[in-house]
């Protein structure tokens, strides 16, 4: 039930507009390269797993996204094929910084 409604708030056009107000970065990618659609497709197919195929998912992005610059790791954020920020990234996916 916790899961059902976590899933309701996240694809909520509400929830949706919210996210999209918010700066994230000096680009602003949430409101420069993304649209509505392109947040949820993303919230929609994240939310549509299971909980432990989210943190599979989790696990799996951060494992192949991840490369190093000049000894530093880094990490490749993309949303239905446009690179933004990891708050956009965030946001879009509908992922708090605790999960």
């Amino acid at each position: 039930v916790k899961i059902a409604r976590r899933k309701q708030k996240a694809l909520s056009m509400v929830s949706v507009e919210e996210a999209m107000k918010q700066k994230c970065c000096k680009a602003n990618c949430v409101q420069m390269k993304l649209s509505k659609s392109d947040f949820v497709k993303t919230r929609t197919a994240f939310r549509s797993l299971t909980e432990e195929a989210q943190r599979s998912f989790l696990l799996n992005f951060f494992l192949l996204s991840q490369y190093f610059h000049k000894g530093k790791r880094k990490y490749t954020f993309c949303v239905n094929g446009k690179s933004v920020c990891r708050l956009a990234w965030m946001r879009a996916n509908s992922v708090s910084p605790t999960t």
